[in-house]
């Protein structure tokens, strides 16, 4: 047995590519638990399709959420700290915190939401323009980076200067930095976006229901970006007295009027809605939610 005492290495030859995650552009924050295999059920899955899966999952706490385009980003991280005692001995007593501070374009409706994510805990995704890095476990899984977000509102602009609200990251174990791993993806995070909420109207038109959808903070009509709905039989759901069913045929969209009809005796329930954004999007609707029922307009 050595007597020696033990020395742990690596081996120090630069990488043959080098990479390395540049300004980042946009950070997206996962469930703690979520982590990309590289399968699902039993077949390949790119690291595209396991994220935009994410931000369409049906349930809230399961999905991705990919966080506003950065217009600035500002590190927070602390510095190691060093103990020495009076004789010149030193040693690092703690390997300090990583934190950035990211900025955004001003949007009030925007920066309110987005304070529902203050002061939890949640994995982050950091994507620059081709690059992405998450954390690597020892048998391969990739997962993000143990955070806490805490979001504010803008201060208030001046004659010379616009203020832009803020976001804030604290990443909470040093040691998960340790085992980055920064490749190559083909997002591109100017457009990569979570859930737009939307709304929707109904109006009796003799024997007809009439449909529209608005987005919700803006009023913006977003009918005809909802047009593969039309006559679906899994997309359109119905509250009969708190029994939720599927229509058999959704309402049907008319490109020239920009409205969604469906007989008015079809629909013997009292409210309407969306289904989740997870069957929205197989039936090729992206970034939609309507988390709100709609009551059916009297008689």
């Amino acid at each position: 047995m050595s007597t020696a005492c033990f020395v742990k290495t690596a081996n120090t030859a630069a990488s043959r590519c080098n990479n390395e995650l540049g300004f980042i552009r946009r950070v997206i924050l996962t469930p703690i638990n979520a982590k990309f295999t590289g399968l699902k059920g039993g077949k390949e899955q790119t690291f595209e399709g396991w994220v935009y899966e994410g931000i369409h999952a049906a349930l809230p706490e399961n999905r991705f959420y990919p966080m506003p385009l950065t217009t600035n980003v500002e590190d927070g991280s602390t510095d190691p700290q060093e103990w020495s005692n009076p004789i010149g001995d030193s040693e690092v007593v703690s390997p300090g915190f990583f934190a950035f501070t990211q900025s955004y374009r001003r949007d009030a409706c925007l920066s309110n939401r987005l304070k529902a994510f203050n002061q939890q805990e949640f994995r982050a995704i950091k994507l620059d323009a081709t690059r992405a890095e998450m954390i690597e476990e020892a048998n391969g899984d990739l997962k993000g980076e143990l955070c806490t977000v805490y979001s504010t509102s803008p201060k208030f602009s001046t004659p010379t200067e616009l203020q832009e609200p803020r976001i804030i990251y604290k990443f909470k174990n040093p040691n998960e930095h340790d085992y980055r791993k920064v490749f190559i993806h083909d997002f591109d995070p100017i457009t990569l976006e979570g859930l737009e909420e939307i709304t929707m109207t109904m109006v009796i038109a003799t024997t007809n229901l009439e449909i529209k959808f608005y987005e919700k903070c803006s009023g913006v009509d977003v009918t005809a970006d909802l047009a593969a709905l039309s006559e679906s039989e899994t997309a359109w759901l119905m509250d009969t007295e708190g029994v939720i069913s599927t229509l058999a045929k959704g309402p049907e969209y008319n490109s020239t009027t920009n409205k969604f009809t469906i007989l008015l005796a079809t629909i013997t329930g009292g409210a309407l809605k969306l289904a989740d954004p997870s069957i929205l999007y197989i039936a090729g609707v992206r970034r939609i939610e309507q988390p709100e029922w709609t009551d059916k307009p009297s008689e």
